[in-house]
């Protein structure tokens, strides 16, 4: 967690501000009224007074003051962060580990120069160290267990300054010590605003002293594949509205019914947020209603935790005097509605019969339109969809591409794929400053029943 300094102070102490402010009006006042003519300025000061008790002006506010506006880059917001399947790759060390440390402007400066002192200064980030692949060979492949998950403040100026660096250590064979193997640095508004899916180069300077990098060379010393979900922490405001149902069937022993509908989206991946639901008004006597407003559902966590998640929507048939039936129901998968705004599904009802048998049969289908008000200023892709047991999907196998024309002034190019399927977008991981990149990628769409009208 991110200690208090990572918060921004907005004000002083009151008294303080309130001296502050009483200097403020003194100086106010000099400047619009000669200091010799007191006697107007008391004059105005009781008109003014009484244009108060009149109501013509509003009274002054005592004791409070308002807090200077943060521009948005300014202020702090929590991130989420998730790193996991951790593989290392043509390693060149035996008994690797691998530490992340993400943001933290914490560096070493030298004022000996200045008759001063090498000092510290600056803030470490948030680190996380994997466990020690101890039966590893040189020049092999292998997989980390461990998964890291924490939160942290950051500006959004921040991300722009500060990095993820991902280091490659090595167990020391005189105890427990771990020596650096090569590191590799990833601004953090390239990982806010880039892919999920990160694959990287560490490198270590082999030759030269300490005093150049120009002296000596870089020696590649293993990639490291992982998935970094750094996302914040949002509340997202959705509107449901212009909803409706088809070819609805009535419970049993009636013509017709009064249906309304209730939406509500679970908190099966989200640790910020209970379930939370919204319901429609009744349309009476009516087995294709329309609902031009159902309500609003508010989901703090992260984007990738939302599009995960499920919209539960039930239609009911209401009754007065007793329970309202339930006429069907059906979970929507939310992956892409963010961007596609469109849900809609079959819904249907299971009963059991006297022996106990269970039968789902189709009872109409539904559909609507969700809107968000507002988004955060970053968004990931890339995303690895969470496959979820009753759900079919598509897979969509991404080898590779060839002969890519280059964009980029070196004459190669960072490519990647997108993929958009009924609504849905996903997009491959980056394999950067190649012209025929291989992907070797599965993206995954949850397929909806197709409704007939």
């Amino acid at each position: 967690m991110s200690s208090d300094d990572d918060l921004l102070e907005l004000s002083d102490s009151e008294d303080d501000r309130r001296n502050q402010n009483e200097n403020d009006n003194d100086k106010n006042s000099n400047e619009l009224k000669p200091i010799d003519n007191q006697e107007q300025i008391e004059k105005d000061g009781e008109n003014k007074k009484e244009k108060q008790n009149e109501g013509e002006i509003p009274q002054e506010k005592k004791g409070s003051e308002e807090v200077p506006s943060l521009k948005e880059g300014d202020i702090p917001r929590k991130f989420k962060i998730i790193i996991k399947d951790i593989h290392v790759m043509n390693c060149s060390i035996e008994k690797p580990c691998i530490r992340f440390t993400v943001g933290g402007n914490f560096k070493t400066v030298d004022n000996r120069h200045l008759g001063g002192k090498i000092e510290t200064v600056g803030k470490k980030g948030k680190q996380f160290t994997t466990g020690v692949l101890n039966d590893f060979s040189t020049g092999g492949n292998g997989r980390f267990s461990n998964k890291f998950t924490g939160t942290k403040k950051f500006k959004l100026s921040d991300l722009d300054t500060q990095f993820l660096t991902v280091e490659l250590l090595q167990k020391s064979c005189m105890g427990a010590k771990k020596i650096q193997q090569g590191e590799v640095k990833i601004l953090l508004t390239e990982l806010a605003n880039g892919s999920i899916k990160q694959t990287v180069t560490t490198e270590i300077h082999k030759g030269g002293g300490l005093k150049s990098n120009l002296m000596g060379k870089h020696q590649k010393t293993a990639e490291i594949s992982f998935l970094f979900y750094f996302q914040e922490i949002f509340t997202f405001n959705m509107h449901f509205h212009s909803w409706s149902a088809k070819n609805l069937i009535a419970p049993e022993n009636k013509e017709t019914a009064d249906p309304f509908i209730e939406l509500q989206i679970g908190s099966s991946f989200n640790p910020f947020s209970s379930s939370s639901k919204c319901k429609s008004i009744t349309v009476m006597n009516n087995l294709n209603p329309f609902w031009e407003n159902v309500g609003h559902i508010k989901y703090t966590g992260i984007r990738s935790d939302l599009e995960n998640e499920d919209l539960t929507a039930k239609v009911y048939d209401w009754n007065q005097i007793k329970t309202s039936d339930l006429i069907g129901e059906c979970e929507i998968d939310l992956r892409g509605f963010l961007d596609y705004g469109v849900l809609q599904s079959p819904i249907s009802i299971t009963k059991q019969d006297s022996n106990k048998i269970k039968s789902t049969s189709q009872v109409g289908y539904i559909e609507g339109l969700v809107e968000i008000e507002e988004f955060p200023f970053c968004t990931q892709y890339g995303d690895v969809i969470r496959l979820k047991p009753g759900k079919q999907y598509l897979g969509l196998e991404i080898v590779r591409a060839r002969n890519l024309r280059a964009t980029d002034a070196n004459g190669l190019t960072d490519g990647y794929c997108i993929v958009e399927w009924n609504g849905c977008k996903q997009r491959t991981k980056v394999v950067k400053r190649c012209l025929d990149p291989v992907f070797d990628e599965v993206l995954y769409f949850s397929v909806r029943v197709p409704v007939l009208k």
